[in-house]
């Protein structure tokens, strides 16, 4: 209760939404790249992850949709570090 009450209740909700997604979300193991897998012969598997990681990198520069979308979730977490960081004293204040 009192100043701690929201991550109380924040508790319930992740519970629910941990449940929710345990019973209805399946894994995603690349279904439907078979063919891809098939015309390079596996070499997908063998990449360095400095190239995967560069190559995700160029992905998301020349997407200007997706660098939008990393800029606004940034911006948000930032606020929520703010938020967190200012709210931690004011529970040992009262």
């Amino acid at each position: 209760g009192g100043l701690t009450a929201a991550f109380d209740c924040a508790i319930v909700v992740l519970l629910f939404g941990l449940t929710l997604m345990s019973a209805t979300w399946r894994e995603n193991r690349g279904e439907g790249a078979p063919e891809r897998a098939q015309e390079d012969g596996g070499a997908e598997a063998s990449r360095s992850p400095l190239d995967l990681l560069s190559e995700a990198l160029v992905s998301v520069w020349r997407s200007p949709a997706l660098l939008a979308l990393g800029a606004v979730v940034a911006g948000f977490e930032a606020s929520m570090y703010a938020f967190v960081f200012n709210w931690t004293p004011s529970l040992t204040d009262g």
